[in-house]
Formats: structure tokens, C-alpha cells, sequence
């Protein structure tokens, strides 16, 4: 919610994968750079790691107490490392969650579709294309299976999802594209 000369406008989030978000206020759509998107990639891979080395702690600490009369030392420093980097996740976690709570005020503008006007409209409100000329597309990316996205006008192109599996994939962006530009994919 944003207050600015005593009016209150809502803006009503419509997507948010792979590092966008787009929010709708005032039959304008703005595509945003998601904040900290890294997280999904780090929080998916450290929950593997977590997952690994407490399942082999838990196991070491079994299966020495069960063999052996002494204390099984390796069980105990992996569960203990287990437990560390699940309090390292619980962490990036609730960083997770302050980021995507973030206003929109906060975050970065990639464009802005002007569904009155017609017009796709730079960061600063400059206008780049009507929005007949605008089409979008998936661009294949070589750091992910997933594809990337791009919005394309005669003279620009804007990349605004990089694809991510682990965020969501593009496919929620590319349904609300396909609800408000011209050219649907």
C-alpha cells in the first residue's frame, strides 16, 4: 500500500517467480526485478547438503552406538553440522520471506505496461513502444534449464525472468503477459 498526497493506492500482486514480480495498480502493470533472487537456488542446494550430511550423522550415531561400546565421535560432528546448517537454512528462509513481502516502492522497475494508453513504458515513465509492437518470448539460457524471458519492441529488448526451476519457472509470468499484451506467446 502507498500513501502519497493523503490518497491510499493498493497494488495487487499478480506474479512472482524466477527474479520478477509483477504488480497491477491503476490498470498499470509493473514488471519488477525481484529482490534476493539468489535464495531459491542457495536454499534448494543447502537443503540437499543439510539433508546429506544429517542423514549420515544420524546413521553414524546408530550404527556406532549399536557396534562399538565407544562413543561414535564422526556421528556426532556431522549431526552437529546437520543441525548448524538447518538453523543456516531456518535463516535464509525467513530472509526469503522478508523479500518477497517487500513493497513495491522497494524494488527495482523493469517496465511498466500502460494498459489505458497502450503504450509499454520504460522505468522513468518514457514512453518505448505501443503495446501492439510489444511481444515476448522464452531465450534460451545457458545457466539454466529453464529458459529466460524477454519482452521485445522494435529498438529494445528487456530480459525479465531469468528462469529458475527452483523459483517457480516463468510460467506464471508468461499467463499474466498472455492476459495483458496484444501479442500473446
Amino acid at each position: 500500500m502507498l500513501i502519497g498526497e493523503g490518497i491510499v493506492v493498493d497494488y495487487n500482486k499478480l506474479a512472482q517467480v524466477s527474479g520478477c514480480v509483477i504488480f497491477e495498480r491503476s490498470n498499470k502493470i509493473y514488471v519488477m526485478e525481484q529482490s534476493k533472487k539468489w535464495i531459491a537456488t542457495f536454499r534448494y542446494v543447502l537443503l540437499l547438503i543439510t539433508f546429506i550430511i544429517s542423514a549420515n550423522g544420524i546413521y553414524s550415531l546408530i550404527s556406532g552406538w549399536m557396534n562399538e561400546k565407544t562413543l561414535p565421535v564422526f556421528g556426532i560432528i556431522f549431526t552437529a553440522v546437520g543441525v548448524f546448517l538447518g538453523l543456516l537454512l531456518f535463516l535464509i528462509h525467513r530472509v526469503k520471506v522478508k523479500a518477497d513481502n517487500l513493497s513495491p516502492d522497494e524494488l527495482k522497475v523493469f517496465c511498466i505496461l500502460d494498459t489505458d494508453a497502450g503504450n509499454l513504458l520504460g522505468p522513468q515513465n518514457t514512453i518505448l513502444a505501443p503495446l501492439s509492437a510489444v511481444t515476448f518470448s522464452k531465450i534460451f539460457s545457458f545457466t539454466s534449464s529453464s529458459p529466460d524471458l524477454a519482452l521485445s519492441w522494435p529498438g529494445g529488448k528487456i530480459v525479465i525472468a531469468r528462469g529458475n526451476f527452483f523459483a517457480g519457472g516463468v510460467k506464471p509470468i508468461i499467463d499474466v503477459l498472455n492476459e495483458y499484451l496484444v501479442n500473446p506467446m
